[in-house]
């Protein structure tokens, strides 16, 4: 089973993902539902990943408002082991959907947060 963990730290907030998780080793990361990303050159990626509404969403509306610089680490889990980490020094968010699901049973209110990202590194762990 795979497990995506973002750590977002903003230029004025502070953590934005503080006690977002409940997971042992990860409790101020956001463990994301989802995750893709698109390099276009050495200095510019696309980020953007899913997430429930936590404790962190009106923090990172407020991120979208202010135009706020963040710091994110994103860890990607494969069986428990690390398999990929993406270090980002330099990222704002450029759109955050809210959707909600109506159906009895579904896994509830879940965001959609695209970043734009400057000053990465990518390791992959394989």
């Amino acid at each position: 089973m795979t497990h995506i963990y973002v750590n977002i730290k903003g230029l004025n907030q502070g953590l934005l993902s503080d006690k977002c998780s409940k997971d042992e080793g990860h409790e101020d990361k956001i463990h994301a539902t989802g995750l893709n990303y698109s390099t276009f050159n050495d200095d510019e990626m696309i980020i953007n990943f899913k997430k429930l509404t936590d404790r962190a969403s009106p923090l990172l509306y407020k991120a979208v408002m202010d135009n706020e610089e963040l710091q994110i680490n994103i860890e990607v889990y494969s069986d428990n082991e690390m398999r990929k980490q993406i270090k980002i020094n330099k990222a704002f968010i450029t759109t955050m959907e809210i959707n909600a699901k109506s159906r009895r049973g579904s896994e509830g209110e879940f965001e959609e947060i695209s970043l734009e990202c400057h000053d990465y590194n990518i390791v992959d762990f394989d």
